[in-house]
């Protein structure tokens, strides 16, 4: 199975991305986002950067996820490699937890947003997938 693949769209960027858990599909999300803004990472960072988000749909989620990534890279100039990731449903919001080891970044594609544009997690024969649109 692939982490994910690029699919081209008018004025954006986007592309598909697979798991064998919403947990990979989150993980394949932001390697797909970081292929897509030419990251290269450079020396590990001293901290571990967490994230916590909720969401009522897990496609808010996915959304509010990468966002928050995209942040990390415009702004704080860090990326790096997902360490833990958890993903639950309490009654009817989505909770995320997330540690990643930062690095330093460099970007050569500025990506601003993550996008609702068609935006829907399936599950066909026990392999989730979505399609995501950036706006560039």
């Amino acid at each position: 199975m692939k982490n994910f693949e690029v699919v081209e769209h008018t004025a954006d960027t986007g592309g598909k991305i697979y798991g064998k858990d919403i947990k990979e599909l989150f993980i394949n999300a932001t390697k797909l986002l970081y292929f897509l803004a030419g990251i290269t990472q450079y020396e590990r960072i001293e901290e571990i950067i967490s994230i916590e988000l909720s969401s009522e749909t897990i496609e808010e989620l996915l959304v509010k996820f990468l966002n928050e990534l995209i942040y990390y890279m415009d702004v704080k100039k860090i990326g790096g490699e997902i360490k833990k990731i958890y993903i639950q449903k309490k009654g009817k919001i989505f909770n995320l937890h997330c540690e990643m080891l930062g690095r330093k970044v460099s970007v050569k594609r500025e990506i601003k947003a993550a996008t609702y544009h068609n935006l829907k997690v399936k599950k066909e024969k026990g392999i989730f997938s979505s399609k995501i649109i950036f706006d560039i």
